[in-house]
């Protein structure tokens, strides 16, 4: 998968990068026992300001 991201990223192709990613962030959950998912869950839950989802910057 890395090889993919590479290719990805050094032809601007944003969409397969991001989807490259996600699939990281995925296969690293599957991996967390269930506490540790739950607690990564709530974290990003409450975003950089701890109030809920971060705000987007655009």
């Amino acid at each position: 998968m890395a090889a993919t991201l590479t290719v990805a990223l050094e032809q601007g192709r944003w969409d397969v990068a991001a989807l490259c990613l996600a699939l990281g962030v995925v296969e690293a959950a599957a991996a967390l026992p269930p506490d540790s998912l739950e607690a990564l869950l709530a974290l990003l839950q409450q975003g950089d300001d701890g109030r809920g989802r971060a705000a987007r910057a655009d």
